[in-house]
């Protein structure tokens, strides 16, 4: 079996740096050639933006591509996100906030409209961030959209 060696194509970033074409760079839908690296750093800055502009204690931030979620981690028991922070989320283009507590309780917040609307949130613990495999599924309140047979048969319970 004989290989055939890739040729090595070369392109040139915005700073005028040859970059190779294989697996180091991409092409923007309609931008320049751009390195992993300056995508990384991208990203890095993008996240820092975001979270000066979060009064909300947390202990780091991530995000979800398929639900388009922004995660909040170790955060206060009792804290909330304020009208303004969530302004900025749904700005930033997400979609949800799960805010990941440090009593295992995460509150939800939805911004499905492309006009900001303030959400509640709601609140849910789930059993494997407990380490209660036993406990189902806790909420504060009922959540319409669930099956009513979660809570009838004690999969899910409300819990003030």
């Amino acid at each position: 079996m004989s290989e055939t060696a890739k040729p090595e194509q070369t392109a040139v970033n915005d700073s005028g740096t040859r970059l190779r074409s294989d697996t180091s760079v991409t092409r923007g839908r309609s931008g320049p050639v751009r390195s992993i690296a300056e995508r990384m750093f991208d990203g890095f800055f993008a996240e820092s933006e975001l979270g000066e502009e979060l009064v909300i204690e947390y202990e780091r931030i991530g995000f979800d591509h398929y639900d388009n979620s922004l995660e909040l981690y170790g955060v206060p028991d009792d804290a909330r996100l304020s009208i303004d922070e969530q302004k900025v989320i749904h700005a930033a283009g997400f979609s949800k906030c799960y805010v990941n507590h440090v009593d295992k309780w995460e509150t939800h917040y939805g911004f499905h409209d492309k006009e900001f609307k303030p959400a509640k949130g709601w609140r849910v613990s789930y059993p494997h961030k407990r380490g209660d495999e036993t406990g189902g599924i806790l909420v504060e309140e009922i959540c319409p959209s669930w099956p009513k047979d979660w809570f009838e048969t004690g999969y899910c319970r409300v819990v003030p």
